[in-house]
């Protein structure tokens, strides 16, 4: 057990609280809260990370949790950062290339990680159930946290969600909800719109109504500068829907900053889909507000967000890093998974390989020089997305029980 060591801070109007339970809106200004963990302008850490610790929570010391006691965990986070040699040459890269494979986490996505953090908090402070919105990597994602914590657990998702996060989501034992005609800013919006107590944690991964989203996505950074001996590279490349994910890691590398583990900041490269790319289209229009996607389209249905809740968020980490925002097609996505799957082992979700898709955009359009270092997140497992595959992929070669017929193939 630890003491209270954290705030929630806002940046607009400096209102602060400090309660153990987050709250996601300032009640001053409406600005989204920033958790903290400075002391007299300074941050002070013993021990970080905590090698006592596996994966996410060996960062407890920049996690708000007041008792590691109540610290949930799949074993998430320790993921591998991998360089690539082959993918280097495909993308004619001179510089280092390196893959943070998400897709090894519990549940196959990134999302275990706020999915940990977030049910963790969930039973300190006592909450008896969690509802969550998803476009099918967070629900299923929490909804596995939930079966470990013994909480009951509602998942709203499109109806058009793949069946494979159906299933997923079903097996942990979740309450699943499919809204008909609906994309998962419908679902958030139907959450949000409910006017009755109903005594649960709001855990959809938007910091706009989850305070403990981002403490648990940060830790990628944390993660990344670690392996790589506290350093940092050029770029970090990501993909983006809600928007959460580029905002998140970008506050991590600004923690290890502010308490002296780091001396570089990276650049944040951020990908959408050409189908439903508001934060692109912002980023490029010079705006710092998002303006609803109308009549969204892409097969990448987990970067499928009409209206990323942390989009201005993320807006200020791309241009307060000096980043930059892309958008690719559906078949640029595809293509990027079938060639890291067939030069690198890792088989990716499209929303995954966004971000190697980007990159190959970046390299090619001079927005990442060809000599920098860059390290692309896989986010998500293709292993969700099968029968999306399966109906763009050509039939496997039959043959009888009939050596010949064997040979006739090896032998072409």
């Amino acid at each position: 057990m630890k003491s209270h060591h954290y705030v929630q801070s806002c940046d607009e109007c400096g209102f602060q609280h400090s309660n153990t339970v987050g709250i996601a809106k300032c009640p001053e200004c409406g600005s989204t809260l920033n958790y903290r963990y400075d002391q007299d302008g300074k941050v002070y850490l013993d021990g970080f990370p905590d090698k006592d610790f596996f994966g996410l929570w060996k960062y407890h010391e920049l996690l708000p949790i007041d008792d590691i006691r109540y610290c949930i965990t799949l074993g998430e986070g320790a993921t591998p950062l991998t360089t690539s040699v082959r993918l280097r040459a495909e993308l004619g890269g001179a510089g280092r290339i390196m893959l943070k494979d998400e897709t090894q986490n519990p549940t196959g996505t990134y999302k275990d990680r706020p999915a940990a953090m977030g049910v963790s908090k969930a039973l300190e402070i006592g909450s008896g159930k969690v509802i969550i919105a998803s476009d099918g990597n967070a629900g299923p994602a929490t909804a596995a946290y939930c079966a470990r914590a013994g909480l009951r657990c509602f998942v709203l998702m499109p109806s058009d969600t793949p069946v494979e996060r159906n299933v997923q989501t079903i097996m942990y034992g979740a309450n699943l909800i499919l809204v008909e005609n609906s994309t998962v800013s419908d679902c958030i919006d139907l959450i949000s719109d409910l006017s009755e107590p109903y005594d649960w944690t709001h855990l959809t991964t938007a910091a706009a109504v989850n305070p403990y989203h981002f403490e648990g996505t940060k830790t990628i950074a944390f993660e990344i500068a670690e392996d790589l001996g506290w350093d940092t590279p050029d770029w970090v490349v990501m993909p983006a829907g809600g928007a959460g994910l580029s905002a998140a890691v970008w506050k991590g590398f600004l923690e290890m900053m502010e308490a002296g583990i780091i001396t570089e900041l990276p650049r944040i490269l951020v990908v959408q889909a050409e189908g439903c790319a508001p934060l692109v289209r912002a980023f490029k229009e010079g705006k710092n507000k998002i303006e609803r996607w109308e009549n969204p389209s892409t097969l990448a249905k987990a970067i499928s967000v009409p209206y990323p809740l942390d989009g201005e968020l993320a807006l200020r980490a791309i241009r307060d890093s000096g980043g930059s925002a892309i958008s690719v097609s559906d078949g640029e996505m595809v293509h990027a998974a079938g060639v890291m799957a067939r030069l690198e082992g890792i088989f990716s979700e499209p929303t995954g390989a966004a971000s190697v898709a980007g990159l190959a955009k970046a390299l090619g359009e001079g927005t990442v020089r060809k000599e920098e270092s860059v390290v692309a997140l896989v986010t998500g497992t293709g292993l969700k997305e099968i029968t999306s595959f399966g109906k763009l992929l050509q039939s496997p070669k039959t043959i009888g029980r009939n050596i010949s017929d064997l040979k006739n193939i090896l032998d072409r």
